[in-house]
């Protein structure tokens, strides 16, 4: 591990140059390699600290998010000198602060400009999850505000909600034809002695399979390595486990908070628009880099996993619902 420590405008701009200058700053202090990967290590631990204890203190909710927390992928990606640990440090602050949000609690002003310093360096690290969370933080934001009249808010979040999803699609759909497709084809066809692909990569033909293909995509990419992957390869048990684990429990808690929601003939609006605007939107946006290699799979899904953990459990734990 060799870097030069460098302060210019490029860490802010560049993640590659941020991850540069920090990890060159803490081996000038630490010396030793395995100290540095210790640091990234507890930088990560203490978002998620603080995150654990913003979403509930009762010991038996703790024990399940630490549970859920220490998955095999997930505290590998986040325990070395990656993005990844980084990323899970700042983006834990802003669940925090969406939390604050939806639990109507005060921010001083001191902490709002902590959180949108965290959520400027979230975007920097991990563009799509930044901006889920920024999309999701306005949309809360606004239905938590109080307009004169009901209607009036609906029309407002609903033509946001259209814009956000609009500017998305019209960019996406340019991006995936133009250059994503043929890139991706590109870097993973197996003709090409470097090539990193481990599967399939005529999953997408069209640019509308890119939407058609989209839930057997996220599947795939959300689950890891497969079952025949993990046979072949042994040591991809633990992530093969850890992906049917985090998959049962979206579908699981999912399943619990609209039962809840049903018998209550009530929804939070709060969940349904966090649902849409920064769950879906995530698996949506990440899933094709999950597709073709199960390491980048386990890899990518570290950089959300944490946030759908966090807010699917605390809707789970507000319905009440019977945990088995």
């Amino acid at each position: 591990m060799k870097s030069e420590i460098f302060f210019n405008g490029s860490i802010l701009t560049s993640n590659t140059s941020l991850m540069m200058f920090i990890t060159a700053l803490l081996k000038f202090f630490l010396r030793f390699d395995i100290l540095v990967h210790l640091a990234f290590s507890i930088i990560s631990f203490i978002g998620l600290k603080y995150l654990i204890q913003n979403i509930s203190t009762r010991a038996k909710d703790v024990y399940v998010l630490i549970f859920f927390f220490l998955m095999p992928s997930f505290g590998m990606w986040t325990s070395t000198i990656v993005k990844e640990s980084l990323s899970c440090f700042f983006s834990c602050f802003v669940l925090i602060w969406l939390l604050k949000v939806i639990k109507k609690e005060k921010i001083g002003y001191v902490n709002l400009c902590a959180y949108i310093i965290c959520l400027y360096f979230t975007t920097l690290l991990r563009p799509i999850v930044g901006v889920s969370l920024s999309i999701s933080l306005f949309i809360i934001v606004c239905n938590n505000f109080k307009f004169a009249n009901k209607y009036i808010k609906f029309i407002f979040i609903f033509s946001s909600c259209f814009i956000f999803a609009s500017i998305i699609f019209l960019l996406a759909s340019q991006y995936i034809q133009k250059e994503f497709i043929p890139m991706a084809k590109y870097y993973f066809d197996p003709k090409f002695t470097d090539s990193k692909s481990l599967r399939d990569v005529d999953f997408w033909v069209n640019v509308e399979d890119f939407y058609l293909k989209a839930p057997q995509g996220i599947f795939i990419a959300n689950l890891g390595p497969n079952i025949l992957e993990s046979i072949n390869k042994p040591f991809y048990l633990p992530y093969f486990f850890e992906g049917i684990l985090f998959i049962y429990f979206i579908f699981y808690w999912i399943f619990f908070i609209c039962k809840d929601f049903i018998s209550k003939a009530y929804f939070d609006t709060n969940f349904v628009f966090l649902f849409f605007s920064l769950i879906v939107l995530i698996l949506f946006l990440n899933y094709p880099f999950g597709l073709f290699n199960p390491g980048s799979a386990t890899r990518y899904r570290s950089s959300y996993y944490h946030i759908i953990i966090s807010i699917l459990y605390y809707y789970y734990t507000k319905s009440k619902a019977i945990f088995i």
